[in-house]
This record gives C-alpha cells, sequence and structure tokens, in this order.
C-alpha cells in the first residue's frame, strides 16, 4: 500500500486496500487536495475537504438529518456527530494558525466547537470563564 490511506482521503478502498490514487480520478483528486491544503506532514493523514465531501455525499439525508453510513437510517447520534465532524474540518488547521478555513464550501457554514466537550466554542468559553468566576 502507498503512502495514501483511504481513511487519510476519503476515497473509498477497493478490497484489497489499494488506494484509488493509482487511477486518473484518484490523482485528480490528490492534486485537488493538495491545492487547497498544501502538505506540511497533516495532511498526509487527514484531508479535511475529503471529510466533509464523504459527510455531506454519503451520511447526510435529503429529508434531513445523518446516518452513520449509506443503507443506515439517521438519528440523532449521528446528526449531532456529523454537524460536529463538519465543523471541525471546516475550522481544521494545520501548523500554520493564520491559514483560513478550509470548506468544502469555500468558507466555514457552521460555527467552531470545542472537540472536547461537542459543544460550540462560544459556549465552552463562556462556562469556562463562569467556573473561573465561581470557585467551588
Amino acid at each position: 500500500m502507498n503512502s495514501h490511506s483511504s481513511a487519510a482521503t476519503g476515497v473509498s478502498a477497493t478490497p484489497s486496500s489499494e488506494f484509488v490514487a493509482d487511477t486518473s480520478a484518484g490523482k485528480l483528486m490528490d492534486m485537488r487536495l493538495h491545492q487547497e491544503m498544501p502538505c506540511d506532514g497533516a495532511c498526509a493523514i487527514y484531508s479535511s475537504v475529503a471529510s466533509q465531501g464523504w459527510v455531506l455525499a454519503c451520511s447526510q439525508l435529503e429529508e434531513g438529518g445523518f446516518r452513520d453510513k449509506p443503507g443506515k437510517a439517521r438519528d440523532l447520534y449521528h446528526t449531532c456527530y456529523a454537524l460536529s465532524g463538519l465543523s471541525a474540518a471546516q475550522h481544521f488547521r494545520t501548523s500554520d494558525d493564520s491559514a483560513p478555513a478550509i470548506s468544502y464550501f469555500g468558507t466555514p457554514l457552521l460555527e467552531r466547537t470545542d472537540v472536547m466537550l461537542n459543544i460550540l466554542e462560544s459556549k465552552a468559553e463562556f462556562a469556562r470563564a463562569w467556573v473561573a468566576r465561581n470557585p467551588m
């Protein structure tokens, strides 16, 4: 298996686990990902654009909500975590924190979430400030 992995790019692996980059479509996908996110090591293991594409193409339902994977029903659990994952992907940064957020849509559509608490970052900051003002 080459240095690319299907999990890193959001592209389905073939049954033999070989990456799709060996095809013309895969090479185009690689070129597109490197255009949108210059590789500083982080893109070797994660692509925020491909991650968003997977969630939107395979998990989102037209009727609303998200599911675990194609063929499954939507549910609140996967809807919550899909939206959190989309937010994290839209606001993903490499080692250059000044780099703009990368969104499947060009600009982020979701607010930034605190990935440890799974709530909006603004709400997490409010809670931390409240706890600091009101020690036990």
